[in-house]
């Protein structure tokens, strides 16, 4: 994905899945107005098992209300309750905003 330097910047998703990738949902809110950004929930149900998926999109630099920089809240569920864990397995995800992790876990 190329976002528009200064005007859009890069939010990307990398993550493996537990053996249950159906019960991962998420979602990505404008931290400013709440407005959901972008949304997962029940999108990953024809995914393997332990698979791994990329998500990629461009998000404003700047709140429109204000001219500020633009901030977002993030918020990964899983529907089984146990994180990204499930048969003894483990996933992970990192996220990247612009070109910096800013967020890494390991289920």
């Amino acid at each position: 994905v190329l976002c528009r330097p200064g005007l859009l910047t890069k939010f990307q998703l990398n993550m493996t899945f537990d053996a249950n990738p159906q019960e991962v949902f998420w979602v990505l809110l404008d931290a400013c107005t709440l407005t959901v950004m972008e949304r997962c929930q029940g999108c990953y149900v024809d995914e393997d098992p332990n698979s791994q998926i990329t998500f990629q999109t461009c998000l404003p630099s700047f709140n429109e209300t204000t001219g500020l920089e633009a901030g977002y809240v993030f918020t990964m569920n899983d529907g089984g309750g146990n994180g990204l864990c499930a048969d003894g397995v483990c996933g992970s995800y990192s996220i990247i905003y612009g070109e910096e992790v800013i967020f890494e876990s390991d289920g």
